[in-house]
């Protein structure tokens, strides 16, 4: 993926909702508010019948 570039999309994986999170020590430049980089990253994969 291109830096900064985030992608949602439907996806049929799990009946259940699946969560992970992902930490960087040195951070990612992710186009945050305050300008600082991104050391956490939560990913959530959720049925779409759900929203």
């Amino acid at each position: 993926m291109a830096p900064g570039f985030t992608a949602f999309g439907p996806a049929r994986l799990s009946a259940e909702v699946v969560g992970a999170i992902g930490r960087s020590r040195k951070g990612v430049q992710f186009d945050a508010l305050d300008g600082k980089p991104v050391r956490l990253v939560m990913l959530f994969l959720v049925q779409q019948e759900q929203f």
